[in-house]
């Protein structure tokens, strides 16, 4: 979903890159704090569209948690279901943020969601088959597991094919 929002905002944006691509890029690079400006400039720029400002705060909500700052990505991720309740990575991420308190059942919760929204959502069922690991519950954790690298199996030609210079 993101390459798509990704595209989408290039279409919308002329020119190599704007703050989102930019802040895309100061994460990979581990420039978290930069990405949360950029982030935060994006959010600034008119006309976004509603799935937009979600992948915008999701993304700016993932620099933050890279940063220390849960509380702060945790609003930044519900921002993101605000405004795109069909955000599964912003989901994911809030899930996220429930298993690494310690509150599985909460995970849970959120992964499952995901799921009911995008059934591909190949990171959702991975954390779920974590999850469910985590409590005991095997046979599920390994169907989800394997569903995560059958869904991944399928898509990292198309990944691979859209990042290759035309």
């Amino acid at each position: 979903m993101l390459s798509t929002i990704a595209e989408l905002w290039r279409k919308r944006r002329p020119g190599p890159s704007g703050p989102f691509e930019e802040g895309v890029s100061a994460i990979e690079a581990g420039r978290y704090r930069e990405a949360y400006h950029l982030f935060t400039r994006a959010l600034h720029e008119p006309g976004a569209s509603p799935a937009e400002a979600a992948a915008i705060y999701n993304k700016r909500g993932v620099a933050l948690v890279h940063q220390g700052q849960h509380e702060e990505a945790l609003a930044d991720f519900a921002a993101a279901i605000e405004s795109d309740p069909a955000c599964t990575s912003a989901i994911v991420n809030v899930g996220n943020l429930a298993l690494e308190r310690g509150d599985v059942e909460a995970a849970i919760a959120q992964y499952e969601a995901a799921l009911r929204i995008d059934q591909e959502c190949a990171l959702a069922h991975h954390n779920l088959g974590t999850a469910y690991r985590q409590i005991g519950r095997r046979s599920e954790s390994v169907a989800h597991l394997k569903a995560a690298d059958k869904i991944r199996s399928r898509t990292w030609f198309v990944r691979l094919r859209d990042r290759t210079p035309r």
